[in-house]
């Protein structure tokens, strides 16, 4: 048995795919998500990096 589909029938579910699983990751997120955010000078200080070190490429 086949069935004949246009490209468009192949390409939106893939796309509906791709949209459920984004939602599916932002919904854990956002229902978890304090509010709080880091500075990138707070970041760096985390990992141990600054300024010139990440200019540098390191």
């Amino acid at each position: 048995m086949a069935e004949i589909v246009s490209a468009k029938g192949i390409i939106q579910p893939r796309h509906d795919r791709d949209t459920f699983r984004d939602a599916a990751l932002a919904l854990p997120r956002s229902a978890t998500d304090s509010g709080d955010r880091a500075t990138l000078d707070q970041a760096m200080g985390i990992f141990n990096l600054n300024r010139a070190e990440l200019e540098a490429g390191r």
